[in-house]
């Protein structure tokens, strides 16, 4: 065979000759690039110019090339600045831009193995006869302009090279028309692209026997009808999956357990069925999955869909795992206790029907960041095993049936920013381990729960009190979902908290039963931004040094029974946007300002107060309003009181040491020598 290209050497190089002049830099570069390579060159090889590449010369060169007898060629590609041809098993590079119509002549080579015309202009139907070629290994007509069914050339192609045809890439045309059930001939396939083009109708089930097929491609036809097991019988070496972007219905019993192990399946724009696909769960290698139009890179994300039944078991492998707001129901212990250690650092499932406790597995989950689990049935006490959670940033339990006393082992989750338990059953008294152990912490709700004592004097120790750091700088960026979205009772409404979370610090406690004076160190919290008390048992004052927390937004103390008048220092809270003070004891008058007297009224209802923004006149009650020199006495610096002791202290003092000196003659005399030197050496120095 290689003899029969030598007799023809003189003619290849005739024809080289006769090509269109231009420059040849390229082609030379490519030569000597082969060359280095130290390929064998036994075989002949013809390089041809991109000048060559006008007027239909690519059909002159086929038709030439098996004129001179070249039709043992086994590679060629177009895709290259030169067009090489050749024969042997040189790897080709790839690069041009051809146009027109495939030369039926590219038939005639017989011993063609690799054919790769990808990325180039070629248009219209795919000659039927390019069937012929059944020494075919792969064939690429990706990334071109061709049309029209391909049916006919797939039956030919699978009669004569069904055990040789590894590689077919269609991708990327305008191919259109039913896919032929002969494709399940090409056994020997192992990557199949059909990606971008117009196929329709059903989904062949002979796709079912390719039984060396790694990669599948054929998202974005227009394939319709259902897609059941058969579709995957022998389907054992399968590892890619892409087929979003068609209308088709997965239909796959409860128990089928597929015979591949993917690592990535892409279905978005399928029909799934109401209930999950439980046979993922046996995917333990699944790197990507994207399912009714959610997009992945190492992160499950099934959220907002009907999803019915058990949770799934995930693999161990994933990163962020989102099955939240759909309609998972039954017991979450299968889930957690599955004795498999996980990286999952993201666990959205909240919004869902889930009931009974939560397990004491979390020695299994150590690497979560993000735990959500709100709005569900779920009950029990919070397992002691969360403080294996040493990583935790956000932990959002509320709206749940949780019970028993916070887990001393929570101290551990040392990073917490935001602990969101409200809404529980929760009992025991206000952990003084909040302010102590979680100083990071910045968002703290525990409303509506059953909570007793009295606020500790430790929670101002937390991070509330000191520089906000941005919620995503601190829990992470995720791309694929906003995981900084809560809803927070401030301004007297409950409101969802998105991109601007990671900027607002918060403290809850309303709807308990805690007891006791407000804690004056609660002041020391100067970046707080929301405090809500209402609803509980407190009594005493309003902390006279209530102004030094200068960025509170929303403050509200109402249904307590809290005492004694509004601190005037009040008005220096220039941030407050919302102040409900309604249903205490207290007495007085509002103090005057412009922020206090613009507020609601109805957040000073149910006292004993007048003046504005009431409709209660001061005046006809004979009430002082209260003055800031007045409210001043509380303050240490500010106090008179201070001043006369401080005042008292110096003469005392003073008098006590020179009244002696002046009794006490002899000493007298020495303190007034040692005075005499003094004055004496500082004038030497001076002088």
């Amino acid at each position: 065979m290689i003899e029969k290209v030598h007799t023809n050497e003189n003619k290849a190089d005739m024809l080289t000759k006769s090509l269109p002049k231009g420059k040849h830099e390229d082609c030379t570069f490519l030569a000597e690039k082969v060359k280095n390579k130290r390929f064998s060159f036994s075989s002949k090889i013809l390089l041809i110019p991109p000048t060559a590449f006008q007027h239909g010369f690519l059909k002159k060169i086929l038709t030439a090339a098996v004129g001179l007898e070249l039709s043992v060629i086994t590679q060629l590609d177009t895709s290259m600045s030169c067009i090489l041809i050749q024969i042997g098993a040189i790897p080709m590079p790839s690069v041009a831009s051809f146009g027109g119509m495939i030369p039926e002549s590219l038939s005639g080579l017989n011993y063609l193995e690799s054919l790769v015309l990808m990325a180039n202009d070629f248009g219209g139907k795919v000659p039927e006869s390019l069937g012929n070629l059944c020494n075919l290994i792969e064939l690429d007509l990706s990334v071109n302009n061709f049309n029209g069914n391909v049916s006919e050339f797939l039956e030919r192609l699978s009669a004569c090279g069904s055990h040789r045809i590894e590689s077919l890439r269609l991708n990327s045309n305008n191919f259109s028309g039913h896919l032929t059930s002969q494709i399940g001939n090409l056994t020997s396939l192992s990557l199949l692209d059909l990606g971008y083009n117009r196929f329709d109708g059903a989904l062949p089930e002979s796709i079912g026997q390719l039984k060396g097929l790694i990669r599948l491609v054929i998202h974005h036809n227009s394939f319709q009808g259902a897609v059941s097991e058969v579709h995957f019988t022998r389907l054992s070496r399968l590892e890619q999956f892409e087929a979003r972007g068609n209308s088709l219905t997965l239909e796959t019993p409860r128990d089928w357990i597929p015979p591949f192990q993917l690592r990535g399946m892409f279905l978005d724009y399928w029909h799934l069925a109401p209930e999950f696909p439980m046979w993922l769960q046996t995917q333990r290698q699944l790197d990507f999955l994207s399912l009714s139009s959610t997009g992945i890179s190492a992160v499950v994300d099934l959220s907002s869909n009907q999803f019915q039944g058990s949770l799934p078991l995930v693999s161990s492998t994933l990163d962020i795992l989102d099955l939240s707001n759909s309609s998972f129901s039954g017991s979450v212990v299968n889930f957690f206790c599955d004795k498999i250690p996980h990286q999952l650092t993201h666990l959205y499932i909240g919004n869902n029907l889930l009931t009974g406790k939560i397990p004491d597995c979390f020695r299994n989950w150590e690497e979560l960041a993000v735990l959500e689990l709100e709005n569900n049935n779920l009950s029990g006490n919070i397992p002691s095993s969360i403080g294996n959670l040493v990583w935790l940033r956000l932990l959002n339990l509320r709206n749940n049936n949780l019970s028993a006393e916070l887990p001393l082992s929570m101290q551990n989750c040392s990073d917490l920013i935001v602990a969101d338990l409200g809404g529980n059953a929760l009992v025991g008294s206000l952990p003084s381990w909040i302010g102590k152990c979680l100083l990071k912490l910045k968002i703290l709700n525990l409303r509506l729960n059953n909570l007793r004592g009295a606020i500790p004097d430790e929670l101002y120790s937390s991070d509330l009190n000191g520089v906000v750091v941005p919620f995503e700088f601190a829990c992470g960026s995720v791309l694929q979902r906003n995981i900084d979205i809560m809803f927070l009772v401030t301004k007297g409404r409950e409101a969802e908290y998105g991109n601007i979370l990671g900027l607002l610090t918060s403290v809850d406690l309303s709807a308990n039963i805690i007891s006791g004076e407000i804690p004056e160190e609660i002041t020391s919290l100067i970046s707080l931004q929301n405090l809500n008390v209402s609803g509980n048992l407190l009594t005493g004052r309003i902390p006279s040094k209530i102004r030094y927390m200068g960025r509170l937004e929303s403050l509200d103390l109402s249904m307590n029974k809290l005492s004694g008048e509004i601190p005037a220092s009040m008005t220096r809270m220039t941030f407050l946007s919302h102040l409900n003070l309604s249903y205490n004891n207290l007495t007085g008058r509002i103090p005057e300002s412009t922020q206090l007297q613009s507020l609601d009224q109805s957040g000073f209802l149910g006292n004993e107060l007048c003046g504005a923004p009431l409709i209660k006149n001061c005046s006809a009650s004979n009430v002082i309003p209260p003055t800031l020199e007045q409210e001043r006495g509380y303050d240490l610096l500010e106090d008179e009181w201070f001043y006369l002791s401080l005042g008292l202290g110096f003469l005392v003092g003073f008098w006590g040491i020179f009244g002696s000196l002046l009794v006490n003659l002899p000493w007298s005399s020495i303190f007034a020598r040692l005075l005499n030197s003094i004055v004496i050496k500082l004038h030497a120095v001076i002088v």
